[in-house]
């Protein structure tokens, strides 16, 4: 609509696209959701169509897992060849690990459990 001189546009939010990022500006390409994983299982997390990520070599991939209680877990991501690197082995309620992709590729990250009860995930996100 028109007011004097001006021109207002008005749009509603459900039609435009947004982003959301965490405490730090940064965005997630993906946010972590809630779920369970009972001990010695993995979790492997792909983008959000389930493809691996591209990810372009010499980038930083931070890698955040939340838990409801301080678990023991490994994390760590697999190459476009399926190999497995480990990156990360703790035990704490928020699990984050930095990854330095070596070469541009297709990546996937994931989360095992390895204490000795089933763990909540209660969030966390990859970002890149």
């Amino acid at each position: 609509f028109q007011d004097d001189n001006q021109v207002f546009n008005i749009f509603e939010l459900s039609d435009l696209s947004s982003i959301t990022t965490d405490e730090s500006g940064i965005m997630p390409h993906i946010n972590i959701s809630e779920s369970e994983l009972r001990n010695g299982y993995t979790k492997t997390y792909s983008d959000s169509d389930g493809s691996a990520f591209y990810i372009a070599g010499g980038s930083t991939v931070t890698f955040t897992v939340k838990l409801q209680s301080s678990s023991h877990v490994v994390m760590g991501y697999k190459d476009s060849n399926g190999k497995q690197y480990q990156t990360y082995n703790d035990t704490n309620k928020t699990n984050t690990t930095s990854i330095s992709i070596p070469n541009t590729g297709f990546y996937r990250f994931y989360l095992t459990n390895v204490s000795d009860s089933t763990i909540k995930i209660t969030g966390g996100s990859i970002t890149f």
